[in-house]
């Protein structure tokens, strides 16, 4: 049997749809699963017990070119599963006729290509996300688990650093609300006078993050600050470095689920806005993880309401003593 789950979106919206190849698997250990993904999230599941294949799903191709693609990838599939990004693949597996088109059905599109969708109002936010995806699994009438989003590495690079490494991420991508810039290098700064010469701070990022960098730039602490540039040598490369890591700091972004899907301890900064909360995004895995979110009455379901919310800029509300005391907790010290 033949099974495509598509996640053709972000990085961490791909991790928390890994448990559905768990599931599937489990109760099909025949089955064939393949993923359609979006370029940048190729990696991921490079490794990955449960994912047999991958269809890399370029949204820059012309239309054409990416119909005639999937019409030839889809193919003699049985199962199929729209879980978020292109709506392309939803059109073909329609037109394939394939038996069973189950998914998310939101826009009017999916209620039409989809005979086995289901509706979910995810911006409710009633649950997390890996539990809104195990969900679309109902109509299989499978049992399914409790399963953690995981990646898995072959061949890991050896730790460049030659001693224990921080990494902080101050950068993101999207709407989500960030902790300011200066106060992750606030961070910085109090964590070597805690810890005076033990560890190396590694800030990742990818040229997208430049604005964020602004104030931990300016840092005046040479050689125990080193900037990893996680788009020269690909994110497999980033991802063997990161696992190495004693601890992780990062917004609600990809590369907090990476660290969290690889079990890195980490402090996850989360916005209060109710589609963007730790309750629907947080890193799944909670034994070496520490959610931090400013603790304020948000008014706002989607969208920052900018100058005019009485919380407004409710991010500068999470002391960076506060960060510093869940990170002597994750460390042990």
């Amino acid at each position: 049997m033949k099974f495509v789950i598509n996640r053709s979106d972000a990085i961490g919206d791909l991790i928390l749809t890994t448990p559905m190849a768990q599931a599937i698997k489990e109760n099909f250990p025949s089955a064939h699963i393949t993923f359609i993904i979006s370029p940048k999230c190729q990696d991921i599941l490079k490794h990955h017990p449960y994912v047999d294949e991958v269809i890399v799903l370029n949204a820059k191709e012309k239309f054409l070119k990416k119909f005639l693609f999937l019409f030839k990838k889809l193919k003699g599939s049985n199962f199929y599963f729209f879980v978020g990004g292109s709506s392309l693949p939803n059109f073909v597996a329609a037109l394939l006729m394939i038996p069973f088109r189950g998914g998310i059905k939101s826009r009017w599109p999916t209620f039409l290509f989809l005979n086995k969708g289901i509706r979910q109002r995810r911006s409710e936010v009633l649950k997390h996300e890996v539990e809104y995806n195990l969900d679309l699994l109902k109509p299989l009438n499978i049992k399914v688990n409790e399963y953690s989003p995981k990646i898995f590495l072959k061949n890991k690079v050896q730790n460049p650093f030659g001693k224990e490494f921080i990494v902080v991420h101050p950068g993101m991508t999207g709407h989500t609300l960030n902790w300011p810039s200066e106060h992750y290098a606030q961070f910085i700064e109090k964590m070597e006078i805690n810890f005076p010469d033990r560890f190396l701070y590694v800030i990742s990022y990818t040229p997208s993050d430049e604005p964020y960098l602004k104030e931990v730039r300016n840092l005046k602490l040479g050689e125990k600050i080193h900037f990893f540039d996680g788009s020269k040598k690909g994110l497999e490369n980033y991802m063997g470095i990161l696992s190495y890591a004693s601890l992780f700091l990062g917004p609600a972004t990809g590369t907090t689920h990476i660290a969290n899907a690889l079990g890195v301890k980490q402090i996850a900064i989360y916005s209060p806005i109710k589609v963007q909360s730790a309750f629907r995004w947080s890193p799944f895995e909670v034994e070496n993880s520490l959610v931090l979110a400013p603790k304020v009455n948000c008014p706002e379901k989607v969208h920052c309401r900018g100058e005019t919310c009485p919380e407004f800029e409710c991010m500068r509300k999470i002391e960076v003593d506060k960060v510093i005391e869940a990170a002597k907790v994750l460390l042990g010290s």
